[in-house]
């Protein structure tokens, strides 16, 4: 899927179960176990990126499980705004548990 001027982040990049051959691509404590679309999206805002779509769908790797994506306005480089956006997910399950 190609999209200009956009960055594509599929949940399973931040979800710690799966492996990096399985689609990762964040260190394990940069990530958290099934992250879902809407803790993305909100990781997103708390970031201040624009998120323009978000879609339930099949990540192409993995298709035994209905995970999504978000779309948000390129940045800067994809890597850097991941890991910024692992950070704001794994604060946002802190405050769930509480």
């Amino acid at each position: 899927m190609k999209i200009k001027n956009n960055h594509v982040l599929w949940t399973v990049y931040f979800n710690s179960i799966f492996t990096r051959k399985e689609g990762r691509r964040l260190s394990n404590r940069e990530c958290v176990p099934d992250p879902k679309l809407n803790e993305i999206e909100e990781a997103c805002s708390m970031s201040g990126l624009n998120v323009i779509q978000t879609k339930q769908a099949f990540y192409p790797r993995t298709q035994l499980k209905n995970t999504g994506y978000v779309i948000i306005e390129k940045t800067g480089e994809k890597n850097k705004t991941m890991k910024i956006i692992g950070k704001n997910v794994r604060k946002i399950r802190g405050r769930k548990k509480l």
